[in-house]
């Protein structure tokens, strides 16, 4: 092909910019390349650079710094293109692997101390996305819309043909920001069966946050939904429930609340939710080491009883300041409307 220096890199020319010379040039490029090579080009940027970064199957390696001597002006952070590539390869991406001793997205241009190079950090949702690149600069102008376009499509398609989503060990706690943005993520998981969010420090506000922008109906194929480990609080459970009630992961069969600080306001809202029929696919909760008393465990019984959820077996509430007869008298609630289920079922249909 006949390159150009107007045609892209530092020595870009806008088009509307190019002399007379240039623009004979840039044209002959364009001619140059034949029908095939343009077909591969439109197929690669449009329709596999997703595989490139985003695949939860690829390693990436970020060179956020500029090396020595390099006298480009724009660094990674400023670039659009390479931030569409960092936030492409932060979306899916597992954090933990329990077999590897490598990190699938790792920053080696970022060290701590010891030189190890950061980790990835929380994934940007489809709309913040577009806020972030406004200020980016690209070397072709019309790039920012093509980029904007590119990164829905391929959020699109990732997010919603995942299965499941692993937070656990992300070296950072997330921000009420990051929550809200992962919210985003979210809504476009419509295949997604497990989300662990579990011991990531989870603050009360991010949690409240991130289920405060979950649409209606978000998740349908959600069946288990780690939230365990971290600082949740009252607000940040009463939103949870909200987004229960408001038609978002219908099908979970599984919650993990445990070891966070879940009081009896919160307690309470849960049970609301509970009783509403939002969880009627529920077969196993957990709840243990929280702050719930025996004034919330009174409306949780209450809800167990009402028969929403006659699925539920397995209940999990180890220390927690509540008395053990109210402990037993939420368990007994459970065996009164899963046992007769359980016979009817098994021997009499």
């Amino acid at each position: 092909m006949l390159w150009h220096p107007c045609c892209g890199g530092p020595t870009f020319v806008k088009p509307k910019a190019r002399s007379k010379a240039e623009k004979a040039a840039a044209k002959a490029y364009e001619a140059s390349r034949t029908a095939e090579e343009k077909e591969g080009f439109g197929k690669a940027l449009h329709e596999t650079m997703d595989l490139w970064y985003a695949h939860q199957g690829t390693t990436v390696y970020m060179l956020t710094q500029l090396p020595e001597g390099c006298t480009r002006k724009v660094g990674y952070d400023d670039s659009g293109w390479t931030t569409y590539e960092r936030c492409s390869a932060e979306q899916i991406k597992k954090v933990y692997l329990p077999d590897a001793k490598w990190k699938l997205v790792l920053d080696l241009g970022a060290a701590d101390a010891s030189g190890q190079a950061a980790a990835r950090r929380w994934p940007v949702g489809p709309e913040d996305f577009d806020k972030l690149i406004e200020n980016k600069q690209f070397t072709n102008g019309a790039d920012k819309e093509a980029v904007a376009a590119l990164r829905r499509k391929m959020s699109t398609k990732q997010l919603g043909g995942i299965k499941e989503l692993q937070f656990f060990a992300m070296a950072t706690a997330p921000s009420v920001k990051d929550a809200l943005s992962l919210g985003q993520c979210l809504n476009l998981c419509t295949s997604l069966q497990l989300l662990g969010i579990g011991e990531v420090r989870l603050s009360d506000e991010a949690c409240a946050g991130l289920f405060s922008i979950l649409a209606g109906g978000a998740m349908p194929k959600l069946e288990k939904l780690c939230l365990d480990g971290n600082k949740i609080g009252n607000e940040g459970t009463k939103s949870l429930s909200t987004a229960l009630t408001s038609g978002a992961m219908v099908q979970l069969k599984s919650i993990r609340l445990c070891s966070n600080q879940i009081g009896d306001e919160g307690m309470k809202a849960f049970s609301t939710a509970l009783a509403s029929g939002a969880m009627a696919q529920l077969e196993t909760l957990y709840l243990g080491q929280n702050q719930i008393g025996d004034e919330s465990m009174k409306a949780f019984t209450t809800a167990l009883a009402s028969g929403a959820t006659t699925k539920l077996f397995s209940l999990f509430l180890y220390d927690i300041p509540a008395s053990p007869a109210a402990q037993q008298a939420a368990r007994d609630a459970i065996n009164d409307v899963v046992f007769p289920r359980l016979l009817k079922e098994h021997y009499f249909e």
